[in-house]
């Protein structure tokens, strides 16, 4: 419950915003069997998220989450790259344009925004299959 020491100050402003990570797999079908407890801390955010929302947004305070697919920075491994390479778009995301969403959240411009998550990723969650093509793992 991080959010709340932040809160408070947010509530002497008389405006805010709280923007949340969120991981965007939570918005597809797990894959592996054995992932149970990490779907529940997933779900468990997504819940808080919308949750905190509707306790402090009366208040003037806008609470967000982003939620990243594939996005390259230097740490990125080959397989990573990969898969950014296997979304809609053709590549992975940049630091940039997460950074660009999260300052549009925080903006005046996106003051009727709460209790969202915003997935930037490529439109990697929308298609079916994610990954190279036949053969690339043999």
């Amino acid at each position: 419950m991080a959010c709340y020491p932040t809160g408070r100050h947010i509530y002497l402003a008389n405006r805010g915003f709280i923007i949340t990570p969120f991981h965007n797999m939570m918005l597809v079908p797990p894959v592996a069997s054995d992932d149970a407890i990490g779907c529940l801390v997933e779900a468990w955010d997504a819940c808080m998220g919308r949750s905190l929302a509707l306790e402090v947004t009366r208040d003037g305070i806008t609470v967000n989450s982003v939620a990243p697919g594939w996005i390259e920075t230097g740490s990125s491994t080959e397989e990573e790259k990969t898969a950014g390479r296997h979304t809609p778009m053709r590549r992975s995301g940049t630091p940039q344009e997460v950074a660009d969403l999260i300052a549009f959240l925080a903006s005046d411009e996106a003051t009727y925004i709460t209790g969202q998550t915003i997935v930037i990723d490529g439109g990697n969650t929308i298609q079916d299959y994610k990954g190279p093509g036949e053969g690339y793992y043999s």
